[in-house]
């Protein structure tokens, strides 16, 4: 059962086979109202088939189009945010290099490291609307197989959440404020935690975001992300 909307598109392409010879099928249905639709296959014996058959296999798929496209209503949505904080990314970054341009005699390391959280934040958010943008256009899914714009997402939101940990961390130490540099053990054990949350994180995104079952141990990264 799926809520289809009305001048939604529901299209089946099957391959039946009876008594292992195959015959296509195909069907195209209008929506005429909006609500759950029901989509179900019956096989009906013939009069001189005695109330008996054979097994018959399905082989094929359904799609589901609306007048924008293959995205359901619950995740249109997401097409329109994702451009909007991308550009909102975009813009800012801009201005933001514009900026340390006007004042690069006194850019420190830190603003640069700022910087390329903006950088990650634009990519990652481009990279989600692409993904919106194909699957709404052809109707691919973005999991089971993986779409590697999923992988590409989960990487690059993983490694913004770390970074601005990281960044936040070396500033309470004083990087950029009152040192210009950190010690060797404090840059080090930045460096470790940010190592060890980057793995919970991606393995936290990919079990909870992509698998309907993460396993107990799997939940257990609920706790340091």
């Amino acid at each position: 059962p799926l809520l289809l909307c009305q001048k939604d598109y529901a299209t089946a392409n099957f391959t039946a086979h009876f008594y292992d010879v195959p015959s296509k099928i195909h069907v195209t249905h209008e929506v005429e109202r909006t609500g759950v639709e029901l989509v179900m296959l019956y096989v009906c014996p013939g009069d001189d088939a005695g109330g008996s058959m054979s097994p018959v296999r399905f082989d094929g798929s359904i799609a589901f189009r609306n007048p924008y496209g293959y995205l359901a209503a619950a995740t249109f949505g997401f097409l329109p945010y994702f451009a909007a904080l991308a550009a909102l990314y975009l813009v800012t970054g801009v201005a933001y290099c514009c900026v340390l341009a006007l004042n690069r005699a006194f850019v420190s390391r830190l603003q640069w490291l700022v910087l390329a959280i903006f950088v990650l934040g634009f990519v990652e958010t481009a990279a989600m609307f692409g993904l919106f943008a194909q699957i709404n256009a052809t109707g691919e899914t973005a999991c089971c197989p993986v779409h590697p714009l999923v992988v590409v997402t989960v990487v690059l939101n993983a490694l913004k959440r770390c970074g601005s940990r990281m960044l936040l961390l070396v500033v309470c130490f004083g990087f950029g404020v009152t040192k210009s540099t950190l010690p060797f053990t404090q840059g080090c054990s930045v460096f470790l935690l940010g190592a060890a949350y980057l793995a919970v994180a991606i393995n936290h995104d990919v079990q909870f975001e992509m698998s309907g079952t993460p396993s107990a141990a799997a939940k257990l990264t609920n706790v340091p992300v």
